[in-house]
């Protein structure tokens, strides 16, 4: 099981350290299983179970090396009140809003995790401040509702939390996974909430424990029972003193009873019958049984976990105990699952006067044991496949696509945000220089982008010294490790080496071909090559089928824009005035670009014009061609620089003239400005996204004339309605849902 570049956060009112209860050690084991397995834990610790102000620094400092991240919360309200109306707790009654809520806030502002565990029920309502792609896992201790008519059966005063199924639901309802500690709470969470409930039991490392013979001790069968001096113990020592002891003594059989814990602070300065010794605190648990023959286990009633017993099996210790003690653990035998005083009474007595009978307890003990590892294995299987399963998308890009104000960049954020809505998206970019991974992130922080970005060991190796600073910003694997900790899609911007050679051991693959033609990194032989190679891959492009070059090699095929918004340029913030003539290097284009700067600059003097070039080389030749009017020369503007950085235009024009020959060199300028209302006019062949065509330089004056008299804004606002409907990213949504699971 491999949980690698999984980031887990949990919430927890209980510390890690010391492993002195059955809670503590819970979460320790279940935090501890993850991170062996690559997980990074961050532990976030609301110190609520501290009834005095002083944290012990040894205590914090140990858990800071336990786990990858560590945060102290203060406490800002008394802990474990009392219910402040009625008789039970609200289920947010506990919640301190005030030290809780900044944290988590911060937290999930500035990292991505791939799931939140929170421990107990009345910390549920952190839930609410995760985002939905986390996946929110509620491990709940115990039963909560019920709990206070328990304690009172007993006749004990109602202690810690305590509430009514009509509150746990709302709690349990609040998270996308429950765990259980046993199978009875399970089906009890089953009938409050649909939400998936997985039994999650604890277990204890296995232990040895050898016999210390004390003088005292001979000729006895020493039971032993350890616990904290909490109401439902101190209930269960007492009953058992009254009604199991009396039957033993008057057996006369041979038993000593020695309680281990704070317990013995209870009993004290109690008088307590014969035979039964007070061994006071202890440092290990090895410290106190192996000073026992056999573990008492006398609750008749709780819930939550049974640490006592979970415990003395791992040590492969006798146990003698009732049903409810061992509620929860896969045991059949008798003495395991007394129901009365007597029967309890009478297997004591039995195994006192036939203390031969210990070696066949332990060896059932053992077997016990060795059953609920395997059960605590399948659960966490269970759990596994909860990460392992869910869908996450990698963009795949190159550092053109991160140079901030760049169409590409803003293409990137359109097309990130889309794909945010279906699943968490990461980007994984290895082609830059030392300096322009923090660049990385000022750019991403500005747009509030939540995204991981992935980067090879190589690359790691080589920067490592500034990427060290951001831990929580960078990770370090290969494409293919990636796709193997994650169900994965792939949005390729590039063709590294690890996609190309390795990409039949990965998932779904979309190559979005027309924005990586624009930046001209990739030979086409390559593209076609890859796709041959790897006919399930889907080509996306903001051009239809018929006048893609690449779909004819029968991958399937997504006609998908660039942009989806239409607020690329705010047209209140911009001047709208001349024209812009598109056209490129070749000799008749440029030619008719010339007579149309010269016939345009006639009819309307007082409009600009711009002639827009693909890049310098086009412009070097444009210049030492005369197809260009020399006035027109001051008016050539390098389309690659408007690419790169769409700032530095802060004028748009009325109309767009498109002169050039081939379908793609301008088509990212087009989606854009047509998502703009500006008008735009195309000579050598039909547009394909709003079809207006001039096939005659009169039918072009004409429809100049008439765009002159267009009101831009209003203009605007009818080509924003038409692209409200836009169902061409859906065809993207339903490709990428039809092939994973749906969160």
């Amino acid at each position: 099981m491999n949980l690698k570049l999984k980031d887990i956060l949990v919430l927890s009112p209980t510390p890690t350290y010391p492993l002195d209860q059955g809670n503590r050690r819970r979460i320790y084991a279940y935090c501890m299983f993850l991170k062996e397995r690559g997980a990074r834990i961050h532990f976030v610790y609301y110190p609520f179970e501290w009834w005095f102000k002083l944290e012990l620094k040894n205590h914090i400092e140990e858990m800071k090396r336990q786990w990858d991240y560590f945060y102290l919360l203060p406490v800002s309200q008394p802990v474990q009140p009392p219910p402040k109306n009625g008789n039970y707790h609200h289920i947010d009654e506990w919640w301190d809003a005030t030290a809780i809520e900044p944290m988590l806030k911060w937290l999930f502002e500035r990292n991505l995790y791939d799931a939140f565990i929170v421990n107990y029920i009345y910390l549920s309502k952190a839930f609410e401040f995760a985002p939905r792609e986390t996946l929110k896992i509620l491990d709940t201790h115990d039963k909560f509702s019920g709990r206070r008519e328990l304690l009172e059966s007993i006749g004990a005063k109602p202690e810690f939390f305590y509430t009514t199924p009509e509150m746990e639901k709302i709690a349990l309802d609040k998270a996308d996974v429950i765990w259980a500690i046993q199978d009875e709470e399970a089906e009890f969470f089953k009938t409050l909430t649909k939400k998936p409930v997985i039994v999650l039991p604890h277990i204890e490392p296995m232990r040895k424990v050898e016999r210390t013979n004390l003088k005292e001790d001979e000729d006895y069968i020493v039971l032993g029972f350890a616990g904290v001096a909490n109401s439902i113990n101190i209930r269960a020592i007492i009953s058992f003193f009254d009604e199991v002891l009396p039957v033993i003594r008057n057996s006369l059989a041979p038993v000593k009873i020695r309680l281990g814990g704070s317990i013995c602070d209870y009993f004290k300065d109690k008088e307590i019958p014969l035979g039964v010794e007070l061994a006071g605190t202890f440092d290990k648990p090895e410290d106190f049984y192996s000073k026992i023959d056999a573990v008492l286990l006398p609750i008749k009633f709780s819930t939550g976990l049974k640490i006592k017993a979970i415990e003395a099996f791992s040590f492969h210790l006798p146990v003698i105990a009732y049903k409810n003690s061992v509620e929860g653990i896969p045991t059949d035998y008798p003495y395991h699952k007394c129901e009365t005083p007597l029967e309890m009474a009478n297997h004591i007595i039995e195994l006192a006067f036939s203390p031969d009978k210990l070696e066949r307890y332990k060896r059932d003990s053992a077997k016990v044991y060795s059953t609920l590892q395997k059960k605590v294995e399948k659960a966490y299987e269970n759990i596994f496949k909860l990460f392992t399963k869910r869908k996450r998308i990698l963009i795949i890009g190159t550092k053109e696509l991160l140079i901030r104000n760049s169409f590409y960049f803003l293409h990137l954020l359109e097309t990130f945000w889309y794909l945010k809505a279906l699943y968490p998206v990461d980007l994984y970019v290895d082609d830059l220089m030392e300096s322009e991974y923090y660049e990385i992130l000022r750019t991403l922080s500005r747009f509030w982008v939540p995204v991981r970005i992935f980067i090879s060991p190589t690359t790691y190796e080589k920067w490592k010294r500034t990427l060290s600073h951001f831990p929580t910003y960078f990770d370090i694997t290969t494409i293919e490790e990636y796709c193997k900790s994650y169900n994965a899609f792939l949005f390729l911007y590039e063709l590294t080496d690890d996609v190309e050679k390795n990409l039949h051991n990965f998932t779904d693959c979309f190559l979005r071909i027309d924005v990586i033609k624009s930046l001209g990194k990739i030979n086409e032989e390559k593209i076609k090559n890859f796709l041959v190679n790897n006919p399930k891959v889907s080509i996306v492009s903001i051009l239809p089928p018929d006048l893609e070059e690449f779909s004819n090699l029968g991958n399937p095929y997504l006609q998908i824009p660039y942009f989806k918004n239409e607020n690329i340029w705010p047209l209140s913030e911009m001047s709208i005035s001349g024209f812009w003539i598109l056209t490129t290097s070749e000799d008749i284009p440029l030619r008719v670009a010339g007579v149309l700067w010269e016939l345009i600059k006639s009819l309307y003097p007082e409009d600009g014009i711009k002639l827009i070039l693909p890049d310098e080389k086009d412009i070097e030749v444009a210049l030492e061609n005369n197809h260009l009017p020399r006035r027109a020369r001051w008016d050539i503007i390098n389309y690659r620089r408007i690419l790169m950085d769409v700032s530095k235009i802060n004028t748009l024009p009325h109309t767009v003239i498109d002169l050039s020959p081939d379908l793609e060199t301008y088509s990212m300028l087009h989606d854009a400005l047509i998502r703009r209302g500006i008008n735009w006019y195309s000579v050598y062949r039909k547009p394909w996204i709003v079809p207006d065509n001039a096939n005659t330089l009169e039918e072009l004056l004409q429809k100049i004339s008439r765009a002159k008299e267009v009101d831009l804004i209003e203009n605007k606002k009818i080509v924003w309605r038409a692209y409200m409907n836009d169902a061409r990213w859906i065809h993207l949504w339903k490709k990428i849902q039809s092939k994973g699971v749906w969160r």
